[in-house]
């Protein structure tokens, strides 16, 4: 069955904080649908726009339901299950959760393991971008091109001043790339109570959920950068207490275990190597 799945890097200005777009496209019957896929939480927004076909199907309350033409993804702490219609195309922005959190003044929590229609976040620009897309359904290199123009125009109209739980978080993920609770403390310069309430008011997720869904995101990325990773070797540099230890965390993160992933299991979207 014809489907596809690419990932590309947005422009170089945008990279502290978006980590990639991805390109999904199918060419058979549309009235047809994939064999359900499995897209693994990454400690990243996702917002999703359709350009072509159907909308997608998601398993929502373990019900197939449809999803909108253009929707965001909050933080997951579990893999989501999805179809696709033949003759579709959907693209999707990976955001840090922080920068979408200040751009848009939007506290994550309300969509915590879930999604909301973009057209109630009253986002502008996005019903033009969305036409200009579905213009340009010939020449990928043009869509992305667009993409990065519209995420740009927002990176400029950012105020002056500073949100200070976006731009610490930020300075951790460039300098740290850990998120436990020693640099926390120390990034934050705050008790242990107020650091709980600033994640789960902008993220919906502790500081603890979201240090273990980073964990399993740079598992991942680790995985794609080796056909034949030693598992013991990468549970010692991202912290896990053992190997047993990892396999216990992937396995609740994406449902099977890091050596089932090898098995030709094509239904699984992994992020790019890096």
């Amino acid at each position: 069955m014809g489907l596809s799945y690419q990932t590309f890097k947005p422009s170089p200005a945008l990279s502290n904080w978006v980590s990639h777009y991805w390109v999904t496209e199918t060419s058979f019957n549309p009235e047809k649908l994939t064999p359900a896929q499995t897209c693994l939480p990454m400690g990243l927004v996702q917002w999703v726009i359709q350009t072509r076909g159907k909308h997608q199907l998601g398993l929502i309350d373990n019900q197939w339901g449809a999803f909108p033409d253009d929707f965001l993804v909050g933080l997951m702490n579990r893999p989501v299950r999805w179809k696709m219609f033949g003759e579709s195309r959907a693209f999707g922005i990976c955001i840090s959760p922080e920068w979408f959190t200040y751009i848009y003044n939007f506290p994550l929590s309300s969509i915590s393991d879930s999604f909301i229609s973009v057209d109630n976040l009253d986002i502008p620009g996005l019903p033009s971008l969305r036409e200009s897309l579905v213009l340009e359904e010939d020449d990928l290199a043009k869509q992305i091109e667009l993409i990065d123009q519209f995420l740009l125009a927002l990176l400029e109209q950012q105020q002056a001043a500073e949100n200070f739980f976006a731009s610490t978080i930020q300075k951790i993920r460039l300098q740290k790339g850990s998120f436990d609770k020693e640099t926390l403390r120390d990034y934050f310069f705050l008790g242990d109570r107020q650091i709980q309430r600033l994640f789960k008011t902008n993220f919906g997720l502790s500081p603890k959920a979201y240090e273990r869904v980073t964990r399993f995101s740079n598992t991942i990325r680790y995985m794609n950068r080796y056909a034949r990773p030693e598992w013991d070797v990468i549970a010692d540099e991202l912290g896990y207490s053992d190997q047993a230890h990892l396999i216990r965390e992937f396995k609740a993160y994406a449902g099977f275990t890091p050596s089932n992933s090898y098995q030709n299991n094509s239904t699984v979207l992994f992020v790019p190597a890096e």
